[in-house]
């Protein structure tokens, strides 16, 4: 145990402030964050932000970040990384957690309707209709 001196005293008072000023900090920016989600929300209509979303790539880092977190969240039962909180604002603007799965299913569910049209399930590489159903 490090001894009680006034000097110990004020290097653990420094160092306390100073890890309270970079929590703020980041408080501050997740906020700031946040709100341009909202905003791009509000201006698109959906929360689908790209990680290299060219017109704002801070916000598509965060998206892909909170994914990330979440993602690792959810497979290890854990709260790295991200807050009940947190997920609960997310979720509030329509922050999509799954995208893959859900791409997925749609791509699934597009490829029952080719083969129910068209008997087969041997989409063509360049099928206009739908081209990133093709391979």
């Amino acid at each position: 145990k490090v001894p009680d001196t006034p000097v110990n005293e004020r290097k653990i008072t420094k160092v306390n402030d100073k890890y309270l000023s970079e929590i703020k900090s980041q408080k501050r920016q997740n906020e700031r964050s946040y709100n341009d989600l909202v905003s791009s929300v509000k201006k698109f209509g959906d929360a689908r932000v790209s990680e290299n979303f060219t017109k704002n790539p801070s916000l598509g880092n965060l998206v892909a970040k909170q994914k990330r977190c979440d993602k690792q969240n959810q497979s290890e039962n854990s709260s790295f990384g991200i807050t009940e909180d947190r997920i609960r604002m997310l979720n509030k603007i329509g922050v999509e957690r799954n995208t893959f799965g859900d791409q997925w299913d749609r791509r699934y569910q597009e490829l029952v309707s080719y083969e129910k049209e068209y008997g087969n399930s041997c989409v063509q590489g360049k099928f206009a209709q739908n081209p990133s159903l093709g391979y």
